[in-house]
């Protein structure tokens, strides 16, 4: 339920909108793999949204305890960098198009 705009900041005091996430969507999954990944983008509810949040040791503790749940967790989380890596690539190899076409 919701939508959150993803931003990060690009100068001081200026954003640069990333995406915005309908619901179901996921962000910050990279903490759950690796803590020491810095926050990179900020996350803002643009109407009433529910968030889900998760403590990334306590994560890692409750997939090690079940296998079965931790392989699917870290499948999904997995599949969502691949999307949006490639959606990136994407984009980038588009827009790289349409400056050597112009």
């Amino acid at each position: 339920m919701g939508s959150v705009t993803v931003t990060k900041q690009v100068g001081p005091g200026e954003e640069e909108q990333l995406a915005v996430l309908s619901s179901g969507s996921h962000l910050g999954e990279a903490m759950l793999v690796d803590e020491s990944t810095e926050r990179a983008i900020t996350a803002k509810a643009l109407e009433k949204t529910f968030v889900l949040a998760f403590n990334p040791a306590a994560f890692r503790e409750l997939c090690e305890a079940d296998f079965e749940l931790g392989y699917h967790a870290y499948r999904a989380i997995a599949l969502g960098i691949t999307k949006r890596a490639s959606s990136f690539m994407n984009q980038t190899a588009y827009y790289k198009a349409q400056t050597l076409h112009h």
